[in-house]
Order: structure tokens, then sequence, then C-alpha cells
């Protein structure tokens, strides 16, 4: 797995990136659409016009290219990164609305903010549970170096703050 990780061109992982963003809106909008107790059930909701959820996943696609979201590493993604994620995510629900709005289907508004609000909940923990299991997957392809470190001060507790976003260097003790 580590040597298909490190072989995998940059390209390849953006539009990996890219894949999961655009795979991400019709579970965002399910979701959303299952919060709201609509009195005609969700048959007639946004996710009854598959033409509409396919249009919105194309949208999406292009927002997050052109916003250059798949570009962002995921070793790099804070918060001016989040901040994008989260620009995407309201254009998204825009989108969706306006969609929704041509289509003359009546969903109410509240969808659309839990829409966004889901969106952008689901686009962030993925990359950053992807960050996580990337950094298992080649910490477990290292050897690591336990260290202990002397001194429980301010000092040593900044010092342990930094090892721990190194790969290859684990505190174990103080």
């Amino acid at each position: 797995m580590l040597r298909l990780l490190t072989q995998l061109p940059r390209p390849a992982k953006q539009i990996a990136i890219l894949v999961l963003d655009i795979a991400l809106v019709p579970v965002a909008l399910i979701a959303a659409v299952s919060m709201q107790q609509l009195p005609r059930g969700l048959g007639n909701s946004v996710l009854s016009e598959l033409q509409g959820v396919l249009l919105l996943m194309l949208i999406a696609g292009l927002l997050a290219f052109s916003m250059n979201l798949h570009k962002v590493q995921l070793k790099a993604y804070e918060l001016r990164a989040m901040g994008k994620t989260a620009i995407h995510a309201v254009l998204m629900g825009l989108a969706s609305a306006m969609l929704d709005d041509i289509a003359q289907i009546g969903t109410p508004m509240a969808t659309f903010v839990n829409f966004t609000l889901i969106y952008f909940l689901l686009c962030a923990s993925a990359r950053l549970a992807l960050l996580k299991i990337l950094v298992a997957i080649y910490r477990r392809g290292q050897n690591l170096v336990r260290v202990v470190i002397y001194g429980a001060g301010r000092t040593g507790q900044q010092l342990a703050a930094a090892l721990r976003n190194d790969d290859q260097i684990v505190p174990v003790a103080f």
C-alpha cells in the first residue's frame, strides 16, 4: 500500500480528491433532505430529479477545479484551505437552490442551508480523515524513533507538540 501511494503521481491524487468532492454531493443532498420533514416525502424533492443531481455534481466538480481545491495538499489543509472549502460549500448551496427554483420543485430553503453545512462538514472531514489514514500508512512503513523529553515545563511541552507533527519521531515520555 505504501509503495502504491508513493508511486502515485500528483495528478492522480488530485483527481481522487476532485472525485471525492463530486461524490459527496449526493450524500449531502440525501442527508439534507432526510433531515427535513417534508409533507410530500422525498419523492418530490431535489433528489427526485436525477438530471438535477447530476448537474449539481458537475457544478461541484467545475467549482472545485476552478477554486483549485483539488491542488491543496492534505498535509497543508489548514484554516485558509478550510475557508475555500466553506466558500465552495456555500456556492454549492446557492447552486442547488437555484436549480430547485428553475425546476420549480419548491423544496424548503432550510434544506439548502442543511445541504451547505453537511457538504462542508463532509468535505472537510473527508480530507482530515484521509490525512490521518495516509499518515498512519506512511508511519507504518518507517521505523519510528521513540524519544524521551527531558523537562516537563513549557519548553518540553512545546517540543512535544512540535514532534507530534513529525512522521519519524514520537515522544513517549517526559
